[in-house]
């Protein structure tokens, strides 16, 4: 490696490679992914190379992938810790069992073992692969369970349980006092409460600080708080199964008394000036990102 190439710390990583670092330092230690430099008081430094050994990764994820088959590809190597759970079987045996694990104590109501259970794959994931590989299906079990004896309230503890880690990891995010800032709000339920959520959580480890405000079904409520604050643009996250007439109205009210870029996140139609993308992350992140930038020169 050439000592004239650019080296950069832990956090500048996370914001280039929307890896957060307790990931990319469980990567480093569990699959010898990484072996970044240390300055002399311990800190990593990382060069071009790893970040894009990082950006290979996440493409791999992002196609279904595990971990330890993307680090094994990318590496050529064995995991250094010995992964649990059994040895063989692709992305949806290991998925697939960590479902069942989290159903199971979901059923036995062992609030420890999901706690324990949530921590680990948070741990070794991006937040949007946790997001579509657990949250969305055990979503979708839960509510396919919904009319077995308990399971209206076993779905409810679930939304609960999961609501209360992506708020504690927001709490709990390290984005620097004087990073750009946007607002999110969820125009609907529970369930795009959580995806906007999963939204803001990986949108703070790319370095924005999120100003979340939950979940209404009249977020232009809200306009005097985001006009008081310095958020350069409005996350909109909506529900498709509401009513069109509604999700219009309330979109362009938002128009007419935020003074910011509006971007509605899952929305299939334009609605005057607010930008439409898809429902995926990815989708949402980008254009995030891209008005968080204009914003930033205007």
């Amino acid at each position: 490696m050439d000592a004239t190439d650019p080296r950069y710390p832990i956090r500048i990583v996370a914001q280039l490679t929307g890896v957060n670092p307790v990931t990319l330092r469980a990567w480093e230690r569990r699959y010898g992914l990484l072996r970044p430099e240390r300055t002399a008081k311990g800190h990593r430094l990382y060069s071009a190379q790893d970040v894009e050994r990082i950006n290979r990764v996440n493409a791999l994820l992002a196609g279904g992938m595990a971990i330890r088959e993307a680090a094994r590809q990318v590496c050529g190597t064995q995991p250094v810790v010995a992964e649990t759970g059994g040895a063989g079987g692709g992305v949806e045996d290991e998925w697939g069992r960590a479902r069942e694990r989290f159903f199971a104590a979901l059923e036995a109501v062992r609030p420890e073992a999901l706690d324990a259970l949530y921590n680990e794959l948070a741990a070794l994931y991006p937040p949007e692969t946790v997001s579509r590989q657990l949250l969305r299906p055990l979503l979708a079990e839960a509510a396919a369970r919904r009319e077995e004896v308990g399971g209206a309230a076993r779905e409810r503890w679930l939304r609960l349980i999961l609501r209360n880690k992506l708020v504690a990891r927001l709490a709990h995010g390290r984005s620097e006092h004087h990073a750009p800032r946007f607002a999110a709000v969820a125009l609907a339920g529970e369930g795009e409460e959580l995806e906007l959520l999963t939204l803001c959580v990986a949108a703070e480890t790319r370095g924005w600080r999120p100003l979340y405000l939950g979940a209404s079904l009249s977020p232009a409520t809200f306009a005097p708080l985001i006009a008081g604050g310095d958020a350069r643009v409005l996350l909109v996250r909506v529900d498709r199964a509401l009513p069109r007439r509604l999700i219009r109205a309330e979109l362009e009210r938002l128009e007419r008394e935020v003074s910011l870029p509006v971007v509605a996140v899952g929305l299939e139609e334009t609605v005057g000036r607010v930008v439409s993308v898809g429902a995926e992350e990815g989708d949402a992140l980008r254009m995030l990102g891209v008005l968080m930038e204009r914003s930033e020169g205007a």
